[in-house]
């Protein structure tokens, strides 16, 4: 199960090679009106593979692995 589980991530981050490989340049007007502000978005399928092997064996043991003292870690293991 643990392999299987491990394949299908490592299937799914394969893809992260089809990202964006031109450089992008934004206009000074741009960089201006969005200094300071940022997000972060994770793909929900990426975030499920993510929460899925955090809370194998495997990942339970591996704090290296994942980052187990946060606030979201706890919330994640409560629900599941």
């Amino acid at each position: 199960m643990k392999t299987k589980i491990l394949s299908a991530f490592a299937l799914i981050l394969s893809f992260a090679g089809f990202a964006q490989s031109e450089k992008v340049n934004f206009s000074e007007e741009f960089k201006k009106e969005n200094q300071g502000k940022s997000t972060v978005e994770v793909n929900e399928v990426k975030e499920l593979l993510t929460i899925m092997l955090a809370i194998t064996d495997f990942g339970l043991e591996n704090d290296d692995m994942f980052e187990q003292r946060g606030d979201y870690y706890q919330r994640v293991l409560t629900h599941f």
